[in-house]
């Protein structure tokens, strides 16, 4: 039995025609969730059919899983100040959003976007503003649909990332202000910015609906296993507990061995017990 954290998968690049291997090996771990990501050539919504979505769901409902999805996020920018840019992103996250409600996902987890690294740092309260902007027309059909849209940090980079820190991430969610609006903690993300992981958790809990948990040696944002890395998985994991989080844990690594090295330690460490 899993005792209390509900862990889950991303499947990275495991793209349609590999899914059926993905899910099989996917069987093996203790997961209660599965999530998709919808950048190209994965489970990118215009090359999906209607037979692809409903195969999707009932190999969910076999597996008993529930699902999130992962809106693209290469080529996207949510927070542009070039307004066709930005136009096109919304609706690209649209149709990964009608991909959700079609597998009756939870959450939709976007990146706030960002501002080319060559502009000036005085423009980053006009991207925000853009930000906001692309959120209030993502969220009327979110609430229709009744999925939570998962603002997520984002990593580091060459341009000026618009939700990199606690005080970016809390002050759209504040600002928004929508119960369909919530944070998505991205654990390597923030540790590319030497950012202290138990604060920023704490600061950001009450807004929490999923956790992005993998490893880095703190300067580039690798995806690594659980046991490879700066963070110390065994303490955050521990504060999760400790204030009672129910948000999901998603691990999103880039191969299936690195998933097994990571519940493999989980299971060493305890964090899950076996059946």
């Amino acid at each position: 039995m899993i005792n209390k954290l509900k862990f889950g998968v991303s499947t990275f690049l495991s793209g349609l025609k590999d899914f059926e291997k993905f899910f099989e090996q996917a069987k093996k771990f203790p997961i209660n969730y599965l999530e998709f990501k919808t950048d190209p050539p994965n489970f990118f919504p215009p090359d999906l059919k209607n037979k692809d979505i409903q195969e999707i769901k009932e190999k969910l409902k076999s597996r008993k899983l529930k699902s999130s999805v992962h809106s693209p996020i290469y080529d996207i920018n949510i927070g542009s100040l070039n307004q066709k840019i930005r136009d096109a992103s919304v609706e690209s996250i649209l149709e990964s959003l009608e991909f959700a409600r079609k597998i009756d996902a939870g959450v939709l987890v976007i990146h706030g976007g960002n501002l080319p690294g060559d502009f000036p740092i005085t423009f980053i309260p006009e991207a925000r503003e853009m930000l906001i902007s692309s959120l209030q027309k993502l969220l009327g059909k979110a609430k229709e649909y009744k999925i939570v849209l998962g603002l997520e940090n984002s990593p580091r980079g060459r341009n000026h990332q618009l939700v990199k820190q606690k005080e970016e991430h809390l002050s759209i969610i504040e600002k928004v202000d929508s119960s369909n609006l919530k944070v998505v903690l991205d654990t390597g993300h923030a540790n590319v910015y030497g950012l202290p992981l138990e604060d920023y958790l704490k600061s950001v809990s009450k807004y929490l609906c999923e956790i992005h948990l993998h490893n880095n040696d703190g300067k580039k944002d690798t995806h690594q296993s659980l046991p490879k890395g700066a963070i110390d998985i065994l303490n955050l994991l521990d504060l999760v507990k400790e204030l009672e989080l129910s948000a999901p844990i998603i691990l999103e690594m880039d191969s299936v061995e690195d998933f097994k090295e990571s519940f493999d330690f989980l299971m060493r460490e305890k964090i899950l017990l076996r059946k």
